[in-house]
């Protein structure tokens, strides 16, 4: 009988090399995976852009401060498209300054001309010895990058002006506003709540008998880490008129929403369901400027304004 020798070192090399060639491949073929999740994903910088005084709105992409309208939710960024960051006067200031800078780099000269002033010693039978702006609907977690333009052009005394900055920390910004076209600016976090204050007060260097300061803009800027079909999503699109607006008006919606209507002081007047398609809604407001949102699953992703004759 003939006598049969199996090779079991071979064989053993041979399935550890086979083994060994499965793993790499496998090893191999996850890190591609991995890679290939990360490559989807990539930081977006955003910027919240504000106007403070008159009524006039510089361009898209910028949100308007007056002393009618002291309270914007779902501010706007530089892109139109709407956020979940709201912004209110908190603390009042005295009127509105025209005689701001003209050419401030980055800033529209509609934005940077026109200001929110207040003053320690009274002037025109007021004094506002400080005035205070509030951000909402921050992450905690994250920082956010302030620029802030404070400008009264013409002016030759010294009209410095404070910003103390409140958030997770608290910052102290002071700039001579008198034919100032720079801006200050500064990192922070905003509090636990996600709340960032901005407390305007006339610096310890001015030397102006009204103690005058000046908020013209304020531009918040931040990162997103957005994945790629995020990016590429297909985004609701809304059709709102007339406007101005008397017994009622006409929304176009491609995604069935929910529509909140404020008025100027950021109250919720109207709120009601939008289907896919036409819908005619009756309006039964007071005459004056209102804001519009809408939201799709609880998130802002349309913001305008309109106004009922």
């Amino acid at each position: 009988m003939k006598k049969i020798t199996l090779k079991k070192s071979s064989d053993k090399i041979t399935m550890f090399h086979l083994l060994k060639k499965g793993l790499y491949r496998m090893l191999l073929v996850s890190v591609m995976y991995v890679f290939a999740l990360v490559s989807t994903v990539q930081a977006q910088s955003f910027t919240v852009n504000v106007d403070f005084g008159s009524d006039n709105t510089p361009s898209e992409g910028w949100n308007n401060i007056t002393l009618e309208t002291m309270n914007i939710q779902a501010l706007l960024n530089s892109n139109g498209a709407a956020t979940d960051i709201s912004l209110s006067v908190y603390d009042a200031f005295n009127g509105v300054n025209n005689s701001g800078s003209t050419g401030t780099e980055g800033i529209p000269t509609l934005a940077s001309s026109d200001s929110f002033f207040g003053n320690t010693a009274v002037f025109e039978s007021a004094s506002e010895p400080t005035g205070g702006v509030k951000f909402s609907g921050l992450d905690p977690d994250k920082s956010y990058n302030l620029v802030i333009l404070s400008s009264r052009a013409g002016a030759t005394d010294n009209r410095e002006t404070k910003f103390d900055i409140i958030g997770a920390s608290s910052d102290v910004l002071t700039v001579n506003s008198s034919s100032n076209t720079t801006t200050v600016s500064g990192s922070y976090s905003p509090d636990a709540n996600g709340v960032l204050t901005i407390d305007v007060s006339a610096g310890p260097n001015n030397d102006n008998s009204y103690k005058f300061y000046y908020l013209n803009t304020i531009q918040l800027s931040y990162e997103l880490a957005t994945a790629l079909t995020d990016v590429e999503e297909e985004q609701p699109e809304f059709d709102i008129y007339p406007n101005p607006v008397k017994d009622y008006m006409n929304v176009k919606a491609t995604e069935l929403s929910e529509m909140k209507i404020f008025d100027v002081s950021g109250n919720v007047v109207h709120h009601e369901t939008i289907e896919e398609g036409n819908n005619k809604i009756n309006i039964d407001l007071k005459a004056g400027l209102y804001f519009i949102q809408m939201f799709v699953s609880d998130k802002a992703v349309y913001s305008n304004k309109f106004i009922v004759e």
